[in-house]
């Protein structure tokens, strides 16, 4: 099988990430992770928002978690164009 250092190349990201799970895990609470740049196999880079929710099981064990991965590339794109032109709107007045 594989790990998730064979989907991503940015070492500290993984670590990162399994850190979040275990958190979930440890703490029993949703991990919300509002946005996280990532790096795939191929290293392009691309925003997620993350939920990590622990897996409560019938005799109160927890030993996994559900994730919920969202790509917010685009909104993040749209959100700095709307940085710059206003950046530059504002430097004309």
């Amino acid at each position: 099988g594989k790990t998730d250092f064979d989907f991503s190349p940015d070492r500290k990201q993984v670590e990162a990430s399994l850190e979040a799970d275990q958190q979930a895990i440890r703490n029993r609470k949703r991990v919300f992770i509002e946005q996280e740049k990532i790096h795939n196999h191929k290293n392009e880079v691309f925003y997620v928002q993350t939920t990590k929710v622990p897996i409560i099981e019938a005799d109160n064990s927890c030993n996994c978690i559900l994730g919920i991965c969202i790509d917010i590339t685009e909104r993040i794109k749209i959100e700095e164009k709307i940085k710059t032109t206003t950046f530059k709107l504002n430097s004309m007045v």
